[in-house]
């Protein structure tokens, strides 16, 4: 049996995200070597995501883990900490 169910709903509404008490410095969890196609072997900052304070900038290589999720930040590209928590991807910064 299968069913589908069509509607309209609210637009979901977005909080702002607190300043966080941590430092910037207080995310990186370790450097590793990390392998990036067209660039080869590459030291890499890994970063606890909860840790990163709203309008944080981060430039990549990165390797940016949280509970639910991992998001990758590749060279050349640049990411920040929107004012709603979100993980911003830049791809060409």
């Amino acid at each position: 049996m299968r069913s589908t169910g069509i509607g309209k709903v609210d637009k979901p509404k977005f909080e702002e995200t607190q300043g966080k008490d941590h430092l910037p410095e207080e995310a990186l969890i370790e450097k590793r070597e990390v392998f990036f196609e067209n660039h080869g072997f590459i030291t890499t900052q890994v970063l606890n995501r909860a840790f990163l304070p709203v309008g944080e900038h981060i430039h990549g290589p990165a390797i940016m883990e949280d509970p639910s999720s991992t998001a990758i930040i590749p060279p050349d590209m640049k990411g920040e900490v929107d004012p709603f928590g979100h993980l911003i991807i830049h791809v060409n910064p």
